[in-house]
């Protein structure tokens, strides 16, 4: 969507993010090995287990806002003198970047910055006064953008750290409680929520397969969109920076031994009409974003590698209006899987390759993308030396709603390529340039090219 043009006063207001992030490669190095294969793992948690993420990532997303229910890794509470076994958890993440519009696009030449800044603290309660199975969390978050999307002529979204407009605010992003029960069969969470983290999130990995050479806390470091919300509910499924009040369930019974089933329904708003719900209050009297998911995972081969699948199909209520168009409500379903292909290090490190796929449509009249595929390639560590790099690239391609009466101004389609290298500096520390190459784009008539440097901390 169009936004705002530079200005000093954005820059100044992405400047702390930025300074943050720089502050923080003075953070001790984690070490970068990891223990040796053991047999395949036994039933676990659901996917959005209470576990508290390792302090030591081997790699992150390209936007690792959707990666944590309880974010950050919780060193910044050890940081500020929090024991290690303390109930009480404090983490964050923060992601600066800027992104140079080098050819095509509809403004050849611009330079955008982006970042953002996320302070969680959370309380399990188990430790706390023997409440098992129970946590609670809150996070705030600083965001400030440019249109580094909007410059790229693309609908789909070149780079995550970019949505929605006001692009600079300070709100409460979220709070929640979460219950684990019967064993860890059943979770329960309610509060303001952040659907893509649960629902669609393709650079997710299955939470039992986190063991030895197979422990990656995500499937790919790309920044594009695509990888976080599945193109075709764009616009409808609440998520950064519009968190939404709302309950979510996942079941996984240990007798349908690695399978999930997960649902959720939201204050649905900003799919609706929208409304920023991330910045006003609860509201679940109006529009209303429902949406399902099941999933499974599996071992493949003598090295037991691991692959994993999900289908969803998801419901947004109205009224909805696109130009003079209208309909009462808008659903989509959508695909995603992924398999790992190869370890380079069985046993002593993360290191690998790993394919992933996805795919969603929409009949919506209204809606911004009607379908859209996508997939990418992922290698961790090649290089024995630097075992927490990555690289990989991906593409992905949508039917866009250009229908005459929508009003949206879009091309027939877009097709988006991207490649990157994630570097880590020192502990949880990353640096990721990223180029982005636009065949077709969605706005506009010349191809886009454009390419984004990235600082992405883990805290």
């Amino acid at each position: 969507m169009p936004q705002g043009r530079f200005s000093r006063s954005r820059l100044r207001a992405v400047t702390p993010t930025l300074g943050l992030l720089l502050a923080l490669t003075t953070a001790p190095a984690a070490r970068a090995d990891a223990d040796a294969d053991p047999a395949p793992p036994p039933p676990t948690p659901p996917p959005s287990a209470l576990a508290p993420v390792s302090t030591t990532l081997p790699n992150v997303t390209g936007n690792p806002i959707n990666l944590f229910l309880f974010m950050g890794t919780g060193d910044l509470g050890g940081w500020v003198g929090l024991p290690a076994d303390s109930a009480f958890r404090v983490g964050g993440v923060a992601v600066g970047n800027f992104t140079a519009q080098l050819g095509g696009g509809t403004t050849p030449g611009a330079i955008n910055w982006a970042g953002f800044i996320v302070l969680s603290l959370s309380v399990d309660m188990e430790k706390a006064v023997g409440w098992k199975g129970a946590k609670f969390g809150i996070a705030g978050l600083q965001y400030n953008v440019q249109a580094a999307n909007a410059a790229a002529g693309s609908v789909q979204g070149v780079n995550s750290t970019v949505s929605v407009s006001p692009n600079n605010r300070t709100e409460l992003y979220n709070y929640l409680y979460a219950q684990n029960l019967f064993d860890n069969q059943l979770q329960v969470v309610v509060g303001k929520l952040i659907p893509t983290m649960s629902f669609g999130n393709v650079a997710r990995p299955d939470p039992t397969d986190q063991t030895g050479s197979f422990n990656v806390p995500s499937l790919t470091g790309l920044i594009y969109t695509p990888i976080f919300v599945v193109p075709t509910m764009l616009g409808r499924i609440p998520g950064y920076p519009d968190s939404a009040f709302g309950f979510q369930l996942t079941i996984a019974p240990k007798a349908l031994d690695r399978f999930y089933l997960s649902a959720g329904l939201y204050d649905g708003r900003m799919g609706a009409n929208g409304t920023n719900t991330g910045m006003v209050a609860p509201d679940l009297a109006g529009p209303l974003f429902a949406i399902g998911e099941l999933g499974g995972a599996w071992r493949l081969g003598s090295a037991d590698y691991p692959g994993q699948f999900a289908v969803g199909v998801w419901n947004q209520s109205g009224p909805l209006q696109a130009g003079t168009l209208t309909e009462s409500s808008a659903a989509g379903i959508y695909a995603q899987g992924s398999q790992r292909l190869m370890t380079f290090r069985p046993g002593k490190d993360s290191s690998g390759l790993n394919m992933f796929l996805q795919a969603g449509w929409s009949p919506s009249t209204t809606n911004l993308i009607n379908g859209s595929v996508g997939g990418g390639v992922t290698v961790w560590g090649p290089f024995e030396s630097r075992p927490r790099d990555s690289y990989g690239m991906g593409l992905s391609w949508a039917r866009l709603n250009d229908r005459p009466g929508a009003g949206y101004g879009f091309n027939a389609a877009e097709l988006l390529i991207q490649a990157y290298a994630q570097i880590q500096f020192v502990g949880n520390l990353f640096f990721e340039p990223v180029l982005t190459i636009l065949p077709v784009v969605g706005f506009g008539t010349a191809a886009s090219v454009s390419t984004t440097l990235q600082l992405t901390a883990v805290y």
